[in-house]
């Protein structure tokens, strides 16, 4: 019980030490992530060709937004342009069976920029990034906006490797400037581990 104790204190004093401490990144730091995970269908918003109006569809499969749980992965790497912010980019592949036992396919494609305000061994970046996704599904395929903001936990337990999970929320629009009717919006809510690697 009482190196249980111990373990949480020195813990609690690591993270506290970390929350308050000096920064530990500087202008031109650099780091890089890899991470797999679940995507989640959370919304799917599109227009009624009936009655030209748009429908919201909440929810995973049949009874939702017709999509299933998916897969995804992403490369991430990030310049620092102050101690506490970087810029950089990411791209990903997210694959969901649909209800129909169709493929849908993204390949999103984002400029990002995210505020660490907590760093040292653990760490709680916040990120927006906006960019593109292809998109495929059913033989058909198309170019569209992409948005997403996340926020995650990362713990290094050396000086430069480390581990972590982060969540969000990431929109894709469906445009076309040729067919109205089928425009959309569908969200997701991402769920990765990811290593990664600072210097």
């Amino acid at each position: 019980m009482k190196k249980k104790a111990l373990i949480i204190a020195l813990v609690f004093c690591a993270f506290i030490g970390t929350v308050f401490g000096a920064d530990y990144y500087e202008t031109g730091s650099q780091i890089f992530m890899i991470s797999a995970g679940v995507d989640i269908p959370f919304t799917n918003t599109f227009k009624d060709t009936a009655t030209g109006k748009f429908d919201t569809l909440v929810g995973i499969g049949e009874n939702g937004t017709h999509i299933n749980v998916g897969g995804l992965g992403s490369l991430d790497y990030e310049v620092f342009t102050s101690s506490k912010t970087s810029i950089g980019g990411e791209i990903g592949y997210q694959f969901n069976y649909c209800t129909d036992e169709v493929l849908f396919t993204q390949v999103p494609m984002c400029f990002k920029f995210s505020y660490v305000p907590v760093q040292g061994m653990f760490e709680i970046p916040i990120s927006l990034g906006v960019g593109l996704s292809y998109m495929s599904y059913n033989e058909k395929s198309i170019m569209s906006p992409t948005a997403m903001a996340t926020i995650g936990f990362r713990f290094f337990p050396t000086e430069n490797w480390g581990f972590g999970i982060k969540t969000g929320i990431k929109a894709t629009f469906e445009l076309y400037f040729s067919n109205t009717d089928r425009m959309g919006v569908g969200t997701f809510i991402p769920v990765h581990f990811f290593a990664t690697y600072r210097h």
